[in-house]
């Protein structure tokens, strides 16, 4: 309606018809996240664009160069309360050409799925056993019983061993639980300095094999200490040649002993025989060998080597080589 500001009488009426029609979603973004906590992230986009998430549920903070409000630096914090498990938070994040949101650029869709949490301590090169826990269905005694199988991301497949590993029956009216082993052998996490510990995050996903429908996730963070180190070796080794050494090792156990040996860094040091067997008080040698390296580097190169019980998959000792190519 407009009026006339001198008469008050209505000039012109409009009638405005507004038919919503559906968008284009140019990414989606998936996370997950422990249930009953808050999702944090700093998401980075193109500079020169605009922020705008409608979402009340959602803190958006925008990360500026300076002072200036056109001085974006192309990162925005974003914030989100996860709710129970097994719920699904879902928004979108529009990214707009002009400050006025006239000319939409982009929209995103960021979905978080809440997985329950567990916590788990572990020493590098050392296996740790713990369990999950999920409820079967309520059904009755008639009804079949529903198949089931875990996975995790094909980066931490090596590290988790589940039993039962292949798929099974999951009880009905009854809480079932799910072993698994847990062993890092590699560096490849993140580190707390001020603690000395190292931390991974593993998904794991219990999934009906027939249907495909997610039945069970967890979120399962390890907090990885390093090792207690018995012998330490420093090497110099040239540029371009592998190397082979070996080193004594003797069966302190009045009992006879499979040890497996696994490196830390499988593409540098590789023991020639990974499982040996001793007797009781026996001695042999561990051979290992040494890729060759192209490149010289600047700092030693620490490489552990792991000697493990067989049977309990314990650490009996820790070898560090600390390795300086030349």
């Amino acid at each position: 309606v407009l009026k006339s500001c001198s008469h008050g009488h209505t000039v012109a009426l409009f009638k405005l018809e507004l038919q919503p029609q559906p968008f284009t979603c140019h990414r989606v973004l998936r996370f997950s996240h422990p249930a009953a906590s808050i999702w944090r992230w700093t998401l980075r986009y193109p500079r020169g664009k605009f922020v705008v998430c409608l979402d009340p549920s959602v803190a958006v903070e925008l990360l500026r160069d300076g002072q200036s409000e056109s001085s974006n630096s192309g990162l925005v914090r974003l914030k989100c309360r996860v709710g129970e498990y097994p719920s699904l938070e879902s928004f979108f994040v529009v990214l707009y050409d002009d400050r006025y949101y006239a000319r939409v650029h982009e929209v995103w869709q960021i979905r978080i799925q809440a997985k329950l949490r567990v916590d788990v301590h572990a020493v590098l090169g050392q296996s740790v056993r713990h369990e999950l826990v999920i409820k079967g269905d309520a059904s009755t005694a008639a009804a079949p019983k529903r198949l089931v199988k875990c996975f995790t991301p094909s980066q931490n497949r090596d590290m988790m061993q589940f039993r039962p590993a292949q798929t099974f029956a999951l009880m009905p009216n009854a809480f079932n639980r799910i072993e698994f082993a847990f062993c890092a052998v590699e560096t490849g996490a993140e580190v707390d300095e001020a603690a000395g510990t190292r931390g991974f995050v593993v998904l794991v996903n219990l999934v009906d094999v027939d249907t495909q429908q997610l039945v069970g996730a967890w979120s399962v963070h390890v907090t990885l200490a390093l090792p207690l180190i018995t012998k330490t070796y420093e090497l110099r080794l040239p540029l371009g040649r592998a190397a082979q050494k070996k080193i004594s090792y003797a069966n302190p156990w009045d009992q006879p002993q499979t040890i497996v040996l696994r490196s830390s860094a499988p593409r540098l040091l590789m023991p020639r025989e990974p499982v040996l067997q001793l007797p009781s008080n026996g001695q042999t040698f561990l051979r290992l060998a040494f890729a060759a390296r192209q490149q010289p580097t600047d700092a030693c190169e620490a490489i552990y080597l792991f000697i493990n019980d067989k049977r309990t998959n314990q650490n009996e000792e820790c070898l560090l080589f600390q390795v300086t190519y030349e």
